[in-house]
């Protein structure tokens, strides 16, 4: 038994790259999450201006009105719409980032003689590749169907600003769209179809790779943190 004033020492096991990973999905969801408060606030902060401006003349009613609607399209559209395309583009960029620290990880660790460049694909594919190689966890079937619908909706995002019409990925998005709960269509000038994003359908996405890095890092041997007993 220590004497008195005499601390315990003990070893505490943490594994960085995990502990970096769970760290950024968990500022991705605070960055949202306060997007979206503060886009209500600011919401509800332009109207109250707008209905308590003094009573219109009647030549300017129609002008009063726009203003209205304006509003209600650039706050109940425009700006969610931003928010969640942002968020989704910054997901994958970092799921991306992640795989391909894992997979350098893997390599330098246990001195595999191939890099994750050396495998085709996009990222998901690459890394279950590389992975599949070496005998290693696998991404799960579940997994990579999520995965690849982040992928398609990311670069409809990315290459032709949401907007599904006329895309060679229309026929699948639209299907994606109908089987999704949260993904929307709306139709925007000239009937042009456009992707619009629920806070939980951005969320399920954030929820499902943190769950699919989770179970490869435990399968891995990678965490959890905790104490290291003698």
């Amino acid at each position: 038994m220590p004497r008195s004033g005499m601390g315990i020492c003990m070893k505490i096991r943490i594994n960085w790259f995990r502990h970096e990973t769970f760290g950024a999905f968990e500022e991705l969801r605070r960055h949202f999450l306060l997007l979206h408060a503060q886009i209500a606030d600011a919401s509800n902060i332009e109207k109250y201006i707008l209905v308590t401006k003094p009573a219109p003349r009647e030549v300017d009613y129609d002008d009063y009105l726009s203003e209205l609607r304006e509003h209600e399209r650039h706050f109940g559209e425009v700006m969610p719409r931003i928010l969640g395309f942002s968020f989704v583009v910054m997901l994958y960029s970092e799921v991306e980032f992640r795989f391909k620290g894992l997979c350098r990880k893997l390599q330098k660790e246990r001195r595999l003689p191939l890099a994750l460049n050396r495998f085709s694909g996009d990222i998901k594919e690459k890394t279950q590749g590389f992975l599949r190689a070496f005998g290693l966890p696998e991404i799960h079937d579940s997994e990579m169907k999520r995965l690849a619908e982040l992928t398609l909706v990311r670069n409809c995002i990315v290459h032709n600003s949401g907007i599904v019409s006329g895309t060679e990925k229309e026929r699948e998005l639209l299907r994606i769209v109908e089987d999704s709960r949260g993904m929307t269509i709306t139709q925007e000038y000239g009937n042009v179809k456009r992707l619009m994003l629920s806070n939980p359908y951005c969320l399920k996405h954030l929820d499902d790779c943190e769950a699919a890095f989770r179970r490869l890092f435990r399968e891995l041997g990678y965490g959890p943190d905790g104490v290291i007993r003698d």
